[in-house]
């Protein structure tokens, strides 16, 4: 009988020793500008879920790449839910061995991204002789996980199982579903980790003044469809549901109000694909955008948003007076239009660049644009010249500040196919640990992976320079003074990053 359940995400602060080791990563090529120290809110989802469903439920949240086997059974479960990105599989593998070997009979599931996109390839994993993972979770892990363990205790059939399941070998619940988030339980916290929890680079509040910062999901879904994102897998569309499904506004303010009482909140994450509202339905458009932030606005909570550059720019405006201080834009490239997945000339892409990073200038909110590196142009695999074209562009943006990620391109698509059949993905692509989007899997001709780290490194030195950046960060917290503790905290940390600050 499985009643005690525990769920693990091992995290993501492996990526920086991992890269280190593997990679030949000098100390200032780690991206400690975008660090982040904060809630696994997948996991999360899923232990409240399992809570509210009748089981007793720990999350197992670390804050290192180092999870022993007496964390992950701590409490002495009857089962163990895994949850993992690409990035960090080959961490989840090592532990769910260690479970194993600890206590043969117990119950291992795996779900999360990676689950998503390789879950037969994940089904064959073993440990003497007997499957590491008894079910392999492709999908929202919700329904599904609570349905394994029902079907386990003898209340429910497996053909009542929700979801695309994996167990035996083979294919055994085939029920395509889309969780509706409006029945998701505020995600489970654990206090005594929420009080630490923080945003590292330019945030507002900064980071020193940051507190309990929680990741919300007011969205699921995604309407489209880039090569670079796994989203689809995990969020297929089902027949008569909308790409993109929401939560009640009543549940969104009564969850910022929780964490604000419990944790003392005052920076909130949204990790939704899209800012609520500015993509979506005909029941969620621009004016349930501006309910949702006449509602939040009440709360004073600040929080960070993701935005397509192509909205509809009154929703900027509406986001100001709901509280967002800062919204991130996947810029993706301003020389390559297939990698930034629009239909509009390179020129038109660029002005629209530059018309948003000006737009929230005016407004008082902080820009942050994020780009890709490296992939497939035109057929063929970018070179240094290309990268360093794509530099180029970066250097001529005006915004406050800037993420350069590597292109990774999701398990078994056609992308990462053909790299690998023409010998261009770093270990083959078998070395999953070094797909990360903070490593240049993809190889570039006539150059090492080191060599391309070292010319992201020297496009952000340029970038946050005294020469080019100090102009910038002086003007904007001259236009908000409110803002200088965020920027002269970045330039503490592009001190220690770089060796040198916007300020001289």
């Amino acid at each position: 009988m499985i009643k005690r359940v525990n769920v693990v995400d091992v995290g993501s602060a492996k990526m920086v020793s991992d890269l280190r080791r593997q990679g030949g990563v000098c100390q200032d090529q780690v991206d400690d500008i975008n660090f982040r120290d904060h809630e696994p809110i997948g996991a999360g989802y899923v232990a409240s879920w399992l809570a509210k469903n009748g089981f007793e439920v720990e999350l197992v949240w670390p804050r290192s790449d180092v999870v022993s086997v007496q964390e992950a059974l701590a409490g002495n479960p009857q089962a163990v839910c895994f949850s993992c990105l690409t990035f960090n599989y080959n961490k989840t593998r090592e532990l769910a061995q260690k479970v194993k070997l600890a206590q043969s009979k117990i119950i291992t599931v795996v779900g999360g991204y990676h689950a998503a996109s390789a879950p037969k390839e994940v089904l064959t994993q073993t440990t003497n002789g007997k499957p590491l993972f008894d079910f392999v979770v492709a999908g929202e892990g919700e329904l599904s996980i609570v349905g394994i363990f029902q079907y386990l205790n003898g209340q429910i059939k497996a053909n009542d199982v929700d979801g695309i399941v994996y167990h035996q070998g083979k294919l055994w619940a085939n029920h395509l579903y889309r969780f509706d988030p409006r029945l998701n339980p505020m995600p489970l916290r654990p206090k005594d980790k929420m009080l630490k929890s923080r945003r590292y680079g330019l945030y507002y509040p900064a980071p020193s003044q940051q507190r309990g910062v929680a990741l919300f999901v007011w969205s699921r879904g995604c309407p489209y469809n880039c090569r670079f994102c796994s989203s689809k897998r995990m969020f297929p569309c089902c027949q008569g549901q909308p790409a993109v499904l929401y939560r009640d506004i009543g549940d969104i303010t009564e969850e910022i109000r929780f964490c604000q009482k419990e944790y003392g909140t005052n920076f909130g994450f949204c990790v939704d694909l899209n800012a609520p509202g500015t993509v979506g339905n005909q029941n969620h458009n621009k004016e349930w955008l501006r309910e949702l932030c006449q509602k939040v606005g009440k709360t004073g909570l600040k929080w960070y948003a993701m935005c397509r550059l192509d909205v509809d720019l009154e929703c900027f405006e509406i986001m100001k007076n709901g509280g967002c201080t800062q919204i991130g834009f996947g810029v993706e490239s301003l020389t390559n239009r297939l990698k930034s997945g629009t239909s509009m000339s390179i020129a038109k892409w660029q002005a629209k660049t530059q018309q948003v990073a000006q737009v929230l200038k005016d407004i008082k909110i902080m820009s942050k644009f994020y780009y890709i590196f490296g992939g497939i142009f035109e057929g063929r695999v970018e070179t240094v010249a290309d990268i360093r074209e794509e530099g180029e562009a970066i250097l001529a943006t005006e915004c406050d500040t800037i993420r350069i990620s590597w292109m990774v391109y999701p398990l078994y698509t056609p992308e990462f196919r053909q790299l690998q059949q023409r010998d261009l993905l770093e270990g083959d692509g078998r070395n999953y640990s070094l797909m990360s989007t903070e490593f240049p899997i993809i190889k570039a001709p006539g150059t090492t992976a080191q060599e391309l780290q070292h010319l992201r490194t020297e496009v952000m030195q340029k970038f946050f320079s005294p020469q080019r950046y100090g102009p910038h960060a002086k003007a904007q917290i001259n236009r908000v003074p409110e803002w200088d503790r965020s920027f002269r905290e970045l330039d503490q940390t592009l001190h220690r990053q770089f060796g040198q600050g916007w300020i001289k």
